[in-house]
């Protein structure tokens, strides 16, 4: 099965109950695309019966997208700390109400302190991109699953963009794995190098990340 290995699943340290072999919503309908775009039958959900898996980390850098609201991220911290996971903000944002107006000013702190010091619209493309980099080089999917999430946020970048070249490596690599199937294999690993020079050879997961 190219593109993705049992590297990974599991991870010393991971929080009780936790279970990071549950997908995200992009990564499950990433797969459910490419099986009918292109007719990839190797490319399999393991657990489709299983609800996609919902991250404080990344919902919250997405409720800084446009028309999204950040309602359901106390209940979402809750869940986590129940899992195991930790952290200050983790923690005050499950204290809070759902209509609490300190929700806000939590989520930018959490986003803020992901983000290298960023904020809005910016700092939530660095999150949501170091989450599904990190993700394609632990193997968690299969990593041409990982690089289209990474380009699915294309509409959203910005000028100063610090995986701008990262994005432009991969979306190259991807255009030409849909032309020539015979190199998928190796298109895959130069996307994963591509990935590593960015965040490492051995990244944490960020969604389990101490915030």
């Amino acid at each position: 099965m190219t593109g993705w290995s049992d590297r990974g699943r599991t991870r010393a340290g991971a929080a009780s109950g936790h279970d990071v072999r549950m997908w995200l919503t992009l990564e499950k309908s990433g797969i459910r695309n490419q099986r009918r775009d292109l007719g990839v039958d190797h490319l399999r959900d393991p657990h489709p019966d299983l609800p996609a898996r919902q991250s404080l980390v990344l919902t919250s850098a997405h409720t800084l997208l446009p028309e999204a609201g950040v309602e359901g991220l106390p209940g979402l911290a809750r869940q986590e700390v129940e899992q195991g996971l930790s952290g200050p903000v983790r923690e005050a944002m499950a204290r809070c109400e759902d209509s609490s107006p300190a929700i806000e000013l939590l989520r930018d702190d959490l986003v803020l302190r992901l983000s290298g010091g960023r904020s809005g619209l910016a700092a939530a493309v660095v999150v949501v991109d170091q989450v599904h980099l990190r993700r394609l080089v632990r193997g968690v999917v299969p990593t041409i699953i990982a690089t289209r999430n990474l380009l699915w946020y294309g509409f959203y970048r910005h000028d100063d963009d610090p995986h701008a070249e990262t994005i432009e490596s991969l979306r190259r690599l991807h255009d030409t794995w849909r032309q020539r199937p015979g190199e998928r294999s190796s298109l895959e690993e130069q996307m994963r190098r591509v990935a590593v020079e960015a965040v490492g050879e051995d990244p944490n997961d960020l969604l389990d990340a101490v915030v």
